[in-house]
C-alpha cells in the first residue's frame, strides 16, 4: 500500500502477501522479517520505519515495554532455552544493542531507563516524543450532566462516587489491586462508591470473582469496549481516575483524565505519571507498590476536599498545545534522519565495538581521582572514604561515601577484575564477577524510582 503525504513525500506500508499462519507467534514474525527483507531488496527506500521490534529499521517507534524487562521475568529461568526466547530476544537486541544503529522514538524517560539498563543503548540513539493527545480529543466542559447521565444508565443513586479504570489488558493496569482496594474502604464510603470498568480481557471472569469473593461483585461495574468518541463522556461522568499499574509505558488514558477534569490516583511506574505531578491534578503513588497505602489514598482522596481543585488544574494543564504535537514531533524526527541532519539527533556509534556506557555521559569524562572528589564541595556536603574498600584500592575498586542536600549516597567505583579477585571467588565456589552488570542495572532501576534524581 503506497501514498503521498500532504508533504509531497512517499509512504508505502508493507504487508507482504501469502504469510501462511505459523504454530508460534515468534515464527510468524521472522517469517514476515523474511519477506520484507525481500520487498526492501526490491526497492529503495530513504528510511525504514517500524512499529515493531526487528533487524534492519532505520526508526523503531518504541510503543512496547522491553521484553527482556517485563515479560522474561514472569516465566521460570528454563524459558530462556525456547526457540520463543532466543527469537524475540534477537529482534528486540537487533534495534537496541549497541552495535544496533537504529533510531529509537522513546515514548518516555522510563522506557528509554529499562531499555538502557538491559542494553546499555546510548543516550543518543534515543529521541525522546513529547506526551500525547490526540488533536481530536476534545474534553466535555459539562461533567454535571454526564455524571447524571451516566448514573442513570447504570441505574446508580446520583450521589454515587464512580471510581473509572479505563483500558484493556487488566492486569497491567492493575485492575485487580483497584478491586482490593474498593473493597478496603470504610463501609459506608464503599456502599455509595462503584468502580467502572471499560475495556476488554480474556481473563474478565478471573475479576468478576474476586469481586465477588470481595463483597463488592455489585460496586464493579464492567462495561466492556467503548469507542473512544464515548471515552470524554466517561471521563467527564467519574469522580476518580485509578490506575494502579503494575508497568505502563506511557499512559495515555491518564493525561486524557487530566485533561478532562478527572483527578487521577496512579503508581509512579506509568511513564507520564509525572504530569499527575506537573499538573498537581491527583496523587501518584511511590514504588514499591503497596496495597495498604493504595487502600488509605484512595480513601482520602474520595473524601477530599481538593477534589475540585485537581479537576481545575488538570483542565488548566489539558489546554498546553504542547501536548498535542507529538505526530509533528515523530514526522520531524524521520525526515531529520532522512537528511541525515542528526544533531542532536546521531544514530551512529561511536564504534562497532563499544566498551564504556556510562549512565551520565559527564561522568565519562573524568578521571579516576576526580571521581572520588564528587561530593567533596558539595555545599553542606560530606565527603568519606571507606577504610575497607579504600584498601582495595590497588585492586582498582573503591566505594565513597557522601551526603548531598541531607542523604546519604555511595559512589562505586572499580575498574577491571584481576585474577586475583576470579581466584578468591573461585576458591570460595562462587562464579566471579566480571562486570558492573548488578550495579548497572540497580541504579537504573533506583533512577526508574525517583531515588536518584535529585543527582542528575
Amino acid at each position: 500500500m503506497a501514498g503521498r503525504t500532504s508533504g509531497g513525500g512517499r509512504v508505502t506500508v508493507l504487508k507482504p502477501p501469502k504469510i501462511s499462519l505459523k504454530f508460534s507467534n515468534h515464527a510468524q514474525n521472522e517469517q514476515f522479517h523474511n519477506k520484507l527483507q525481500a520487498e526492501l531488496k526490491k526497492q529503495a527506500f530513504d528510511v525504514v520505519v517500524g512499529f515493531n521490534k526487528m533487524p534492519g529499521l532505520d526508526l523503531y517507534y518504541g510503543a512496547d515495554s522491553c521484553y527482556v524487562g517485563d515479560k522474561v521475568p514472569q516465566y521460570p529461568a528454563i524459558y530462556k532455552l525456547t526457540r520463543r526466547y532466543k527469537g524475540r530476544y534477537s529482534f528486540e537486541q537487533a534495534v537496541f544493542g549497541v552495535k544496533s544503529q537504529t533510531l529509537i522514538l522513546s515514548l518516555s524517560e522510563q522506557q528509554k531507563s529499562e531499555y538502557q539498563e538491559h542494553y546499555f543503548t546510548p543516550n543518543k540513539r534515543f529521541h525522546l516524543l513529547p506526551p500525547t493527545l490526540d488533536a481530536s480529543f476534545s474534553p466535555i466542559t459539562d461533567r454535571v450532566t454526564q455524571k447524571e447521565k451516566l448514573r442513570a444508565e447504570l441505574g446508580l443513586p446520583i450521589n454515587n462516587l464512580l471510581l473509572m479504570f479505563i483500558g484493556s489488558g487488566f492486569r497491567t493496569k492493575g485492575l485487580a489491586r483497584a478491586i482490593t482496594a474498593l473493597a478496603g474502604l470504610p463501609i459506608d464510603l464503599q456502599q455509595r462508591s462503584s468502580l467502572i470498568v471499560v475495556g476488554h480481557d480474556d481473563d474478565e471472569k478471573q475479576y468478576r470473582k474476586q469481586a465477588d469473593r470481595a463483597s463488592v461483585s455489585q460496586q464493579v461495574l464492567f462495561l466492556g469496549g467503548r469507542s473512544r468518541q464515548e471515552i470524554p463522556k466517561l471521563l467527564a461522568a467519574g469522580d476518580l481516575m485509578v490506575h494502579p499499574a503494575h508497568n505502563e509505558n506511557t499512559g495515555t488514558v491518564l493525561l486524557e483524565a487530566i485533561a478532562a477534569g478527572l483527578p487521577v490516583l496512579a503508581t509512579d511506574v506509568c511513564g507520564y505519571a509525572h504530569h499527575i505531578k506537573a499538573a498537581e491534578a491527583g496523587i501518584v503513588l511511590d514504588s514499591p507498590f503497596d496495597q495498604k497505602a493504595l487502600n488509605t489514598q484512595l480513601a482520602s482522596m474520595l473524601t477530599s476536599s481538593y477534589l475540585d481543585r485537581w479537576s481545575a488544574n488538570g483542565q488548566r494543564y489539558g489546554t498546553n498545545p504542547a501536548l498535542y504535537k507529538m505526530p509533528a514531533s515523530a514526522v520531524d524526527a524521520i525526515e531529520a534522519y532522512e537528511q541525515r541532519n542528526i544533531s542532536p539527533i546521531n544514530c551512529t556509534p561511536d564504534s562497532q565495538d563499544i566498551h564504556n556506557i556510562y549512565l551520565r555521559e559527564d561522568l565519562g569524562e573524568l578521571s579516576f581521582d576526580e571521581l572520588l572528589e564528587i561530593g567533596k564541595n558539595t555545599v553542606g556536603g560530606h565527603h568519606n572514604v571507606v577504610e575497607a574498600r579504600d584498601k582495595l584500592g590497588e585492586e582498582g575498586r573503591r566505594t565513597v561515601s557522601f551526603s548531598h542536600n541531607g542523604e546519604r549516597y555511595y559512589l562505586k567505583i572499580h575498574d577491571g577484575v584481576g585474577w586475583k579477585e576470579i581466584g578468591k571467588n573461585l576458591t570460595s565456589l562462587r562464579l566471579p564477577v566480571l562486570g558492573a552488570e548488578n550495579e548497572w542495572k540497580g541504579v537504573h532501576h533506583l533512577r526508574r524510582q525517583t531515588l536518584l534524581q535529585n543527582l542528575d
